[in-house]
């Protein structure tokens, strides 16, 4: 039903923000269906579901589909591990390894082409994270249930299923800190005490409930993306800057009263877990992958083939960076294909508007490289939240936020009324 919603509102909606909230709701809104069982393409049906809705959205707005040159270089540089893959494994065998590796990139690849073309202003990017808020609320619930039914909870130096509500830890907690860097932005660029309010207590329920995840994956991310955002707010110094760094202190207070308390709840397990040096054997598996790239240089072993060749310690681990993946399994082209990723972050950093823009792009570019370094392209939210890095880039400034947005409903409005034509032609 959510998705067949999503699918209405990009056919029919004449603004582009409800377009991007709509596909922003359903990336958002795959760890809860996969939590409860409520896939259909297990465990990708969030994935192919952005990318579907995706496809229909710029044939709809964007049929020129501008600066897609790099993002296409970047997806057929998979297509000889794709190749490989299905030597090894056969053709039905390898459809599992394939949309476990492949369909993140996709959708990757996708959202930079949608974003890329987007045109918009600060209020209209506001309405676009508020739209994956209620699918992490509803997250957020499920495992607040999960943990209060569950009675006693016993810690240990473990990422904890009881607390995470009965699903993987690491991508709740992934989930729940991209909803702490939302709220987070949304109440340090708020204008309504009622609702900096609302933000601020989500932020502070979406932290509690990522630390007793006990995985550190999720949290390392989320603390990176507000740093990172939390840097570039402190020096904007003039119209709302003072009252933009004074929430980022409160945040930051609040933050550690929350770390306090969960640290007494979990019996001061969760001090002890931060203090270990380990790295859940992802350090095995990047070195492991590293050493298949050193033998198989060209063209790597084929994507899903290397988990199939590791040691017998760690027989059957998925890769966990996604960096090292590219390597092992796509050899040279995977080589490239980081290149025209790193090609596509340079590019709009570099169009990137200093002020507001410029924290957006730093946040949700800083977490979805985070992720991708100790979670692969897991989860949904990656690939959206680099797309809302692109979209950043394209924001206007500070002072014309109201006027672009403006202009970008206007021209909307006349493509949906011509039944599809060219918006960037009509700005």
């Amino acid at each position: 039903m959510t998705i067949v919603v999503a699918l209405v509102v990009v056919i029919r909606a004449r603004r582009l923000e409800w377009v991007a909230a709509a596909v922003g709701y359903v990336a958002a809104a795959e760890t809860l269906w996969r939590m409860t069982g409520g896939t259909i393409f297990w465990p990708a049906t969030g994935k192919f579901a952005l990318s579907g809705l995706l496809i229909v959205a710029m044939f709809r707005f964007f049929p020129g589909w501008r600066r897609f040159i790099v993002p296409a270089l970047y997806l057929a540089m998979f297509v000889p591990g794709v190749i490989l893959a299905i030597l090894h494994f056969g053709l039905w065998e390898s459809r599992g390894p394939l949309t476990f590796n492949v369909m993140g990139p996709v959708s990757l690849a996708l959202c930079v082409v949608f974003f890329a073309q987007a045109r918009m202003g600060v209020a209209t990017f506001r309405v676009m994270l508020w739209a994956v808020v209620p699918p992490i609320v509803a997250t957020a619930t499920n495992v607040l249930i999960g943990t209060v039914s569950a009675g006693s909870i016993r810690f240990t130096g473990e990422s904890n299923f009881v607390t995470s509500g009965g699903f993987q830890p690491t991508q709740v907690s992934a989930v729940l800190g991209f909803g702490v860097v939302v709220c987070f932005l949304l109440a340090v660029t708020e204008r309504d005490l009622r609702l900096l309010l609302v933000e601020i207590g989500l932020a502070l329920w979406f932290l509690g409930q990522a630390l007793l995840t006990f995985s550190r994956g999720g949290v390392l991310s989320m603390v990176v993306a507000v740093f990172l955002a939390a840097i570039v707010m402190s020096r904007r110094l003039r119209r709302a800057g003072r009252l933009a760094l004074l929430g980022i202190v409160v945040v930051a207070v609040a933050g550690g009263v929350i770390v306090l308390l969960v640290n007494a709840f979990s019996g001061g397990k969760l001090i002890a877990r931060y203090d270990e040096r380990t790295f859940s054997r992802r350090d095995s598996i990047v070195d492991h992958d590293l050493e298949l790239f050193r033998e198989h240089p060209v063209l790597g072993v084929g994507i899903g083939v290397a988990e199939t060749r590791r040691p017998p310690a760690i027989r059957g681990e998925p890769a966990h960076t996604e960096f090292s993946r590219l390597l092992a399994e796509q050899g040279l082209f995977g080589i490239v294909a980081l290149a025209a990723l790193v090609t596509i972050i340079a590019g709009a950093l570099f169009r990137t508007r200093r002020g507001l823009p410029c924290a957006f792009f730093a946040a949700f570019a800083g977490w979805s490289l985070t992720e991708m370094a100790h979670s692969a392209t897991r989860i949904a939210l990656i690939s959206y939240s680099l797309g809302l890095a692109i979209a950043a880039a394209g924001l206007a400034g500070d002072d014309e936020d109201e006027t672009a947005s403006e202009r970008d409903h206007a021209a909307l409005e006349v493509a949906a009324k011509a039944g599809g034509v060219n918006v960037t032609q009509n700005r």
